[in-house]
């Protein structure tokens, strides 16, 4: 389970909950399902790796990271992050943006505009 998220520098480190004997990809490939944002709130495809319980995740197009989500997907095929155990890491995010959803407007969204009118 998600627990915290260290920016440092052009990367952020991700520590979890309940690793067990550590974690792993369900397919011994690389890791999938990785996105990272920076001011721009843009979210792009990532690199991520295993450092021993946790995971480093970089994009050149995100030299100053702000957020990171995993498997963020209605029907995430192919993210295989688990635990030694073989349990599956679930979907999670970094950030605290307000929720938009496939280029629908968050009702939430209105409510701030007219607050600040």
């Amino acid at each position: 389970m998600f627990k915290n998220a260290l920016v440092e520098g052009s990367q952020v480190r991700l520590q979890f909950d309940h690793v067990g004997g550590g974690l792993k990809t369900r397919d011994g490939g690389e890791l999938k399902h990785f996105q990272i944002t920076g001011e721009d709130k843009k979210w792009v495809w990532a690199q991520a790796k295993i450092e021993g319980n946790e995971i480093i995740v970089t994009s050149l197009e995100v030299p100053t990271p702000i957020g990171v989500r995993y498997a963020w997907a209605a029907w995430p095929e192919g993210a295989n992050l688990i635990n030694a155990e073989g349990l599956p890491a679930g979907c999670f995010r970094t950030d605290e943006f307000i929720p938009t959803t496939m280029g629908v407007i968050s009702p939430f969204q209105e409510v701030q505009k007219a607050q600040a009118k």
